[in-house]
């Protein structure tokens, strides 16, 4: 069966037949006849033909050559101008916007709402057609003009004689003040009249503790490689971890009929591992502290000397802890002088809660305010708590009072006059904290519960009498078993075997 391919004329032999391959590959090839192929051939030449395939390759029975597209005879032909602009563009002789700008300085006379409507009549209804039509008309003629410039700004802002119009000049100065000042109002900037409150920056996040594994890894590479897996189990969680992963590999074990594995010598190793491993821990932990000690947070710092008791065994590590408590101070000074800085600013904008939630975390746990800025905080949130106060307010405010330490000090100018049940569940709950605004809604606060005591321990058990035969040895007292009462009494009265010991021979 013969099959149609395309091949490629390779070269010609001196008996006039060719050789050819399949065209753009290498394979397959072969020998053509030259009576087969047309006089115009040449070396590289691609021609169709039909092969029959037989045991020898494939055997050319037919070429022809290829079909050449011949070029339309009804195409014209198109002879440019040269090499000139293919776009001409022409400046409007004058801007569109100051007649815009005449025109609406022509509608500032004209009556507006209802006593235009009222006046309006057929030549006026004309005018606002033929107004429309010619708006329409320059937006359609500036659209034009933009996809023939490709720059509509620059054209706009350039007077008659091509020079940059001054933006400061006219309405478009006052045009770009209430654009510039839309943009720049935010619903979050709730300045009053007065300007007590100012726009703030959002307060910078904290970052935490990420401490790096140099020490983990080179306690870790100073084990011996059997230890390496338990020393990583002890690290991740620590030897209850371990009896964990223990007892679960056991109960698989018992589920599949194996040997368990024996957990005190692994548990003995463990325990011997830990302390080196949370001492190289810990020691990784102060460095990312002491090279933060700056911007860090308060609480993870102080979680690092905290530990410093067990995990400093060296001296190096002693040095390091030393200096981590001698940052903290200076850390802790420099952020109480930041936070009356900022309460103070607060409490100037009148920002009542705010203030007071600010108030209740300040960097020295336990440290007092000022006298003079508690007494204006309290104040501050007094005027805020009167009888025109919105019901929601008063319970925030009061729920950020009981947190504060002026809670004692605010003093309410009044009670609404109905109070609403959300506001009475929440002077309920914070009764126990602020008794003087409780008392102001007939809320008693709740008696406080008894907080460090213990009840009375029982009573003694009566003694048993003691068997009437002497012991040939002195019994030694269980101290687990012999409560304080009853080894006083037995140093005060020896027994008779004791006396009869203590006698010399």
């Amino acid at each position: 069966m013969s099959r149609r391919l395309e091949i490629e004329l390779t070269s010609q032999r001196a008996d006039g037949t060719w050789t050819w391959r399949a065209a753009g590959a290498r394979q397959p090839k072969g020998d053509v006849s030259g009576d087969l192929v047309p006089d115009t051939a040449s070396v590289g030449t691609v021609l169709k033909a039909e092969a029959d395939g037989g045991l020898d390759g494939l055997e050319i029975i037919a070429v022809s050559a290829p079909r050449v597209r011949a070029a339309p005879s009804d195409r014209l032909e198109l002879i440019g101008g040269g090499d000139g602009p293919l776009v001409t563009t022409t400046l409007a002789p004058k801007s569109r916007r100051r007649d815009r700008d005449d025109r609406r300085g022509r509608d500032k006379d004209r009556p507006r709402g209802r006593d235009r409507r009222d006046g309006r009549d057929g030549d006026g209804r004309r005018d606002r057609r033929r107004d429309r039509r010619g708006e329409q008309a320059d937006d359609d003629g500036k659209a034009r003009k933009s996809r023939r410039d490709g720059d509509t700004r620059t054209r706009s802002r350039r007077d008659d004689g091509g020079r940059p119009r001054d933006s400061g000049s006219g309405s478009d100065k006052d045009r770009n003040e209430k654009r510039s000042g839309r943009r720049d109002r935010r619903p979050s900037d709730r300045s009053s009249e007065d300007g007590r409150r100012s726009e703030r920056p959002p307060r910078p996040r904290t970052p935490g503790l990420k401490a790096k594994r140099v020490h983990r890894q080179a306690a870790l590479a100073a084990l011996p490689d059997d230890q390496q897996p338990l020393a990583r189990e002890v690290l991740k969680a620590g030897v209850p971890g371990v009896r964990k992963s223990i007892e679960r590999m056991n109960a698989k074990a018992a589920a599949e009929k194996l040997p368990q594995i024996k957990s005190e010598p692994i548990l003995a190793l463990a325990e011997q591992l830990a302390p080196v491993l949370k001492a190289a821990e810990w020691h990784d932990r102060a460095d990312a502290a002491l090279a933060g000690i700056a911007k860090i947070d308060l609480r993870d710092i102080r979680s690092v000397i905290a530990a410093a008791d067990r995990a400093a065994r060296t001296d190096e590590t002693r040095t390091l802890a030393e200096s981590l408590r001698a940052g903290l101070a200076q850390r802790l000074e420099v952020d109480h002088r930041r936070w009356l800085d900022e309460l103070a600013g607060t409490i100037g904008e009148g920002r009542t809660i705010r203030a007071l939630r600010l108030s209740s975390r300040p960097p020295k746990a336990g440290t007092p305010l000022p006298p003079d800025m508690a007494e204006r905080l309290a104040n501050l949130a007094a005027a805020d708590l009167s009888p025109t106060t919105n019901q929601q307010r008063w319970s925030t405010v009061v729920d950020s009072v009981s947190l504060s330490p002026v809670r004692t000090q605010v003093i309410p100018l009044g009670a609404p006059e109905k109070p609403s049940e959300d506001l009475l569940t929440t002077v309920r709950r914070l009764a126990d904290r602020v008794p003087q605004i409780a008392a102001l809604f007939g809320i008693e606060p709740p008696a406080p519960s008894p907080r460090g005591r213990r009840p009375p321990p029982p009573p003694p058990a009566p003694e048993v009498e003691k068997a009437t035969e002497q012991p040939t040895e002195t019994p030694t007292p269980d101290p687990e078993a012999t409560t304080d009462t009853e080894a006083a009494d037995t140093a005060e009265q020896p027994t008779d075997t004791e006396a009869a010991t203590d006698t010399p021979e």
